[in-house]
């Protein structure tokens, strides 16, 4: 992992970047500002390491929201 972004300037906040044992993205994260909610982004992958589930969450003053009744979107690669 020596070597990854660990933050960097969001949109609205600094992002805060995890990665997994793999060297790839596990999840970013963007605290609220202003008007605009905090954000939670997962990614998950499947055995050959290509991206499978991308899931955003945004949060919306009391709770943790994803799937697409809660403005989120989810996306995904299909199972093989």
């Amino acid at each position: 992992m020596t070597g990854n972004t660990t933050s960097r300037p969001g949109a609205q906040a600094a992002q805060t970047l995890t990665w997994n044992s793999e060297g790839k993205p596990a999840r970013t994260t963007e605290p609220a500002a202003g008007t605009k909610p905090a954000t939670d982004t997962r990614y998950l992958y499947d055995a050959d390491g290509e991206l499978l589930i991308l899931s955003l969450f945004h949060f919306d003053g009391h709770h943790w929201c994803g799937g697409q009744a809660a403005s989120a979107v989810s996306y995904s690669a299909g199972l093989r």
